[in-house]
């Protein structure tokens, strides 16, 4: 008599060749991931980049306060030229409602983001600061934005960098 079914070795094989191809498409998962919230970064900043020089040329034409949102949170004209001042994530515009792909939990949308901080001068981006913008006023034209793409924050390859004229 016949009996069908199949052998110890033909299962093993067959889980054997499983676990290969989940351990194959976690690692690449994982990279569609990485690259995902990279780009996510960069497209945020180019927005920001542009809100950031529309808002700044309000106080050419006169206007005093910019960056309006909301609530009470705003940024003068005059507190632009006050230099060396560092404002992190400053976009809260309504209309620009984008999470932080690396912490993008409860309180950690970018409209929510009005704080001065004046730590984050220079390139000192810590790491655990990924996915946030910094817009710094220098003494000088022009203002500088930055953002961390990835970790290590300290590898320049990994740090966005845009001049603002205003």
């Amino acid at each position: 008599m016949k009996q069908k079914g199949f052998t110890l070795i033909e299962l093993l094989v067959v889980v054997a060749i499983i676990g290969i191809l989940a351990a194959v498409g976690v690692v690449a998962y994982s990279g569609y991931t990485s690259g995902a919230k990279k780009s996510a970064i960069k497209s945020n900043f180019k927005t920001v980049e542009k809100y950031t020089s529309a808002e700044l040329m309000k106080c050419q034409i006169g206007q005093t306060d910019i960056f309006i949102n909301s609530g009470s949170n705003k940024v003068s004209c005059s507190g632009v030229d006050n230099p060396g001042r560092t404002y992190t994530a400053m976009v809260f515009d309504p209309s620009l409602r984008f999470l932080n792909p690396i912490n993008n939990g409860i309180g950690n949308r970018a409209d929510q983001h009005v704080l001065r901080n004046d730590v984050y001068k220079g390139s000192n981006i810590p790491d655990n600061m990924t996915g946030y913008i910094f817009l710094n006023f220098g003494s000088t034209w022009p203002a500088t934005m930055r953002s961390c793409i990835e970790a290590p924050c300290s590898n320049p390859n990994n740090i966005l960098t845009s001049s603002i004229n205003y």
